[in-house]
C-alpha cells in the first residue's frame, strides 16, 4: 500500500532527513489482529532550497509505500479494515502541519491482481527505490570539516553525471553545504560538509547518493560504509530565520 501526496505547485513535505528545516511525514497504523505494516520505504528526495537553506523532500505528487504483512489465516472473502493516521509538515514560506484519518477495505481473496488507477504508479515507485550500491564500492574518510566518499566503479561502467549525498540522519552533513565532485583516476570523489550541529557517534556514512546518469543502472543507490579518518563540526551555515509556523484553526 502506499501514501499519496499531491503538493500543490511550490509547496514541499519532507523525507526521512528534513535536511536544514522541517519533519518528515508519519504514519501510525490501526491494523487487525495479525496483520503488521513496516516503515515507509523512502523514494530519493530532492534538494530543495528556500533561501540559503536546504531542505530534502518531494514536491508535485508522490507514493510513499509500505509493506503489509497478511497472516495466512486470514479468511477469504472478508475484508481487513486497514486504518492510518497520517501526519506531515507541507510548507512554502510558510510551513503548515496537516494530517489525516486515512481507512482502506482490503479484500482478502485467494489470488490479487494491481489495483486499476494505482498498481502501475506504486510498482514504478517500488521499482525505482535506492538500493544498496551494487557493482559499485565506496569508502569514506574523515577530513577534519570534510568527508572524503570515494565511489569507484566497475570496469566498463559509464559517467554518473552530477552526484549528490544524502545522509539517513540528521547532524551528519550539513544540508546546504557545497558537495564538491572531483575524478581521482577513475574514481568519483564527493567531499561532504560536516555538520555544524554534528551529532555524537559519527562512525559510519549512511544514507542515498542520487546520479543524473545513473549508477549501477539506477538512479539511486544506498550506502552504509564505515567512517575512517576523525571528524570535527562544520563552520557555522549562514543564520536565516526557519519557515513561519502556521497553525490552522
Amino acid at each position: 500500500v502506499a501514501l499519496r501526496l499531491a503538493h500543490r505547485e511550490g509547496w514541499h513535505t519532507y523525507w526521512r532527513n528534513p535536511g536544514d528545516t522541517g519533519l518528515p511525514t508519519t504514519i501510525e497504523w490501526k491494523l487487525p489482529a495479525g496483520v503488521q505494516a513496516g516503515p515507509i520505504d523512502w523514494p530519493a528526495p530532492h534538494a530543495l532550497a528556500v533561501g540559503p537553506l536546504v531542505n530534502y523532500g518531494f514536491e508535485g505528487e508522490v507514493l510513499l509505500p509500505s509493506t503489509l504483512a497478511i497472516p495466512a489465516d486470514a479468511k477469504t472473502g472478508s475484508e481487513l479494515a486497514i486504518a492510518a493516521r497520517v501526519e506531515w509538515l507541507v510548507c512554502k514560506e510558510t510551513c503548515i502541519p496537516e494530517g489525516a484519518d486515512l481507512t482502506l477495505a482490503l479484500p482478502v481473496a485467494p489470488a490479487s491482481a494491481p489495483h486499476p488507477q494505482w498498481g502501475a504508479p506504486i510498482a514504478a515507485t517500488l521499482a525505482a527505490l535506492p538500493r544498496p550500491l551494487a557493482g559499485w564500492t565506496a569508502g569514506a574518510t574523515g577530513e577534519g570539516q570534510r568527508v572524503r566518499l570515494v565511489l569507484t566503479p566497475p570496469a566498463g561502467a559509464t559517467d554518473p553525471g552530477k552526484l549528490r549525498f544524502f545522509p539517513h540522519e540528521e547532524g551528519r552533513i550539513e544540508a546546504s553545504g557545497a558537495q564538491a565532485l572531483a575524478r581521482d583516476g577513475d574514481r568519483y570523489v564527493l567531499m561532504l560538509p560536516v555538520a555544524y550541529q554534528l551529532a555524537p557517534g559519527f562512525t559510519r556514512v549512511a544514507g542515498v547518493v542520487t546520479a543524473a546518469n545513473g549508477l549501477g543502472g539506477a538512479k539511486a543507490a544506498t550506502i552504509d560504509v564505515p567512517l575512517a579518518g576523525s571528524v570535527v563540526a562544520g563552520p557555522k551555515p549562514v543564520d536565516t530565520p526557519a519557515p513561519a509556523l502556521a497553525i490552522p484553526a
